[in-house]
């Protein structure tokens, strides 16, 4: 079907078809754009909504004037979809055509339509413009709110200090670790000399912490931390949001926001679950719009995350901060397709049980973050990677250098070559991805074994991440080692097995 085609097929009653068709419009190459806007203005109403709506997905900028003639038309269902998508490709450059349409809407709909684009797309005239508004449509009114929210999140940013961290909180302070589900009990081995950690949940580790919040980062094998707010109630689900700003407002909170933070203090609300909640994180940026707290909701260019889980009645939050950086990893300048992450890599970096006297392969080396995190945690060992791709490999040169870490990386097939004296091999291997001629990975972890037996010296050692156990366990015995099973690891989504294979034993 033709573009002109398309183009007719808009004036359909089957709404279906009609979304249908806008996408695939959105999708042609409008190399003749001027051409088609002369063709629109002649066809029906419904014909030029349907366009402004196509013209709202067309990013780039390439519609925005088309959309703010659409913004004239005589019909006010075209100029309501012209405002919406203004919404969503429209810039600030937008503000005044969007203002001047608002002083001539004639219905409450497009009225709502033009006061969401101006929260999204406006500035301080805007701003001035919603505050003065009045209406008594519930749709107008809500619309007016929300804008508000939004052009106070628009707001420049207060710069803010990180150092803050290298102090400890005025009170001890219940921290939460984050870490991959199957990772916990080292997360408790890394952090037991300065407290009592327990496993709280699945990728969740606890503990009471009165140090500077930066030695939390002594755990390698840690995702990020939070404060654990004092828990509160909601018998029934409307009362969600009234929890959560209870919990924001609290003493505890507030003097974590006081003693870290910057205000006004901008908090993104996460839903632990996963779901988006929208009702509920609406209201909660709307009631701390009308406290006096120095606090806002802001989804986006936030300084703390409230992540909110909800057990029964129980709602907890548990407060993380944005703006501190992570020094840990700050040698990850490459990386590539499938790359290990680097709190997996340290976890088999501690696992391996490193010696001075090793020298450790990786043969599936990717970006090289395990034989970095094996030199981080032993500086004396010798480091060998390789891989068949070229990409992974000059990734792996370059966190290298950035980690001021010697290795000797070769591109070559690890089932047919490996370093000399190798006495600990070290890998997170492909599970499906980047493995040559497109075989099983099960098949090939298991060649792997058989070939591993033969590099490996009668002490030689291998941990690694397996996802088909069940196939290598076989393989592994065959080959004569002895399997240790370490962990059950979730890696999103993909669960595996950690492992440490003795040779010989």
């Amino acid at each position: 079907m033709t573009f002109d085609e398309l183009l007719i097929q808009l004036g359909t009653d089957d709404d279906r078809a009609r979304a249908r068709l806008e996408r695939e419009l959105a999708q042609c190459v409008l190399q003749d754009l001027e051409r088609v806007e002369t063709d629109v203005r002649v066809m029906s109403a419904r014909i030029r909504a349907s366009w402004a709506r196509v013209l709202g997905r067309v990013h780039g900028g390439r519609g925005r004037a088309s959309l703010c003639a659409l913004l004239t038309d005589e019909d006010t269902k075209v100029r309501q979809w012209a405002a919406v998508s203004l919404g969503k490709v429209g810039t600030i450059e937008d503000e005044d055509v969007l203002l001047d349409a608002l002083t001539r809407a004639t219905s409450d709909p497009e009225r709502r339509s033009i006061v969401e684009a101006l929260g999204k797309k406006g500035g301080p005239s805007a701003r001035a413009v919603i505050e003065q508004l009045v209406s008594t449509h519930q749709g107008v009114s809500q619309a007016r709110t929300r804008a508000l929210l939004m052009l106070e999140r628009s707001k420049p940013k207060v710069s803010l200090d990180a150092s803050a961290f290298s102090r400890p909180p005025p009170v001890a302070l219940a921290v939460l670790l984050y870490t991959k589900p199957g990772l916990e009990e080292i997360v408790c081995e890394e952090i037991a000399s300065v407290g009592l950690p327990r496993i709280a949940a699945s990728g969740v580790t606890a503990i009471e912490w009165q140090h500077p919040p930066v030695g939390l980062f002594s755990s390698r094998v840690m995702d990020y931390f939070a404060f654990e707010l004092t828990p509160e109630v909601a018998t029934v689900p409307d009362d969600v949001p009234l929890a959560v700003l209870r919990a924001l407002k609290s003493n505890l909170a507030e003097n974590i926001f006081a003693h870290y933070g910057v205000a006004p203090h901008r908090v993104r609300i996460a839903w632990a679950d996963g779901a988006h909640h929208r009702s509920w994180s609406w209201s909660v940026a709307e009631l701390l719009a009308k406290s006096e707290l120095p606090i806002q909701s802001a989804p986006s260019g936030a300084d703390w995350e409230a992540r909110v889980r909800i057990v029964k009645e129980h709602v907890f939050i548990a407060l993380s901060p944005l703006f501190l950086g992570d020094p840990r990893f700050s040698y990850r300048v490459a990386d590539v397709p499938a790359a290990s992450h680097p709190t997996v890599a340290a976890a088999l970096a501690r696992w391996a049980d490193l010696r001075r006297s090793d020298v450790v392969w990786d043969p599936f080396c990717g970006s090289g973050l395990e034989l970095i995190e094996c030199a981080k945690r032993v500086p004396q060992v010798r480091l060998f990677g390789s891989d068949l791709s070229q990409g992974a490999l000059d990734a792996a040169s370059k966190n290298a250098k950035a980690a001021n870490v010697v290795m000797d990386l070769r591109r070559v097939d690890a089932l047919s070559s490996a370093p000399n004296n190798i006495t600990c091999i070290v890998t997170n291997p492909p599970f499906g991805r980047r493995v040559r001629e497109s075989r099983p990975a099960a098949d090939m972890l298991c060649e792997f074994l058989v070939r591993a037996g033969e590099y490996l010296p009668r002490d030689g050692r291998l941990v690694w991440l397996t996802p088909a156990p069940f196939d290598t366990d076989r393989a592994a015995h065959d080959a004569g080692f002895h399997v240790e099973k370490l962990a059950q690891v979730d890696l999103g989504g993909l669960r595996a097995e950690a492992q440490r294979l003795f040779r010989g034993r």
